[in-house]
């Protein structure tokens, strides 16, 4: 960019930041939830997040539905598609319930 054409937008000044002043974007993404465990998901994905990055899972389970805060552990292939598998972080009593009921229908 040429110095001299450069126009000024700013409507309010920006003031620097310290280096260690951090902020978290939440960013949505639609999943498939390929398979599932007590202990994390497959997930076929479009959006390909970093390994250790952490994330909100929701999914309907049934008549019921299931939270929890997932670390990304490894980004995978999932047939022609893009899969990351997650492991759950944070587990609430009600969650885990939902979640225990429906692994125990799948293995019936």
């Amino acid at each position: 960019m040429d110095a001299g054409n450069w126009v000024e937008r700013r409507r309010a000044p920006r003031c620097p930041v310290r280096a260690d002043v951090q902020c978290r974007i939440e960013v949505r993404a639609r999943v498939r939830v390929v398979d599932i465990s007590a202990t994390g998901a497959l997930l076929a994905a479009d959006t390909l997040p970093p390994v250790g990055s952490l994330a909100q899972f929701r999914t309907g389970l049934g008549p019921s539905t299931f939270a929890s805060e997932v670390e990304i552990k490894r980004r995978a292939r999932v047939g022609e598609s893009a899969g990351l598998g997650v492991a759950f972080t944070k587990v609430d009593e009600r969650n885990q319930r939902s979640l225990d009921q429906l692994l125990k229908k799948a293995s019936a």
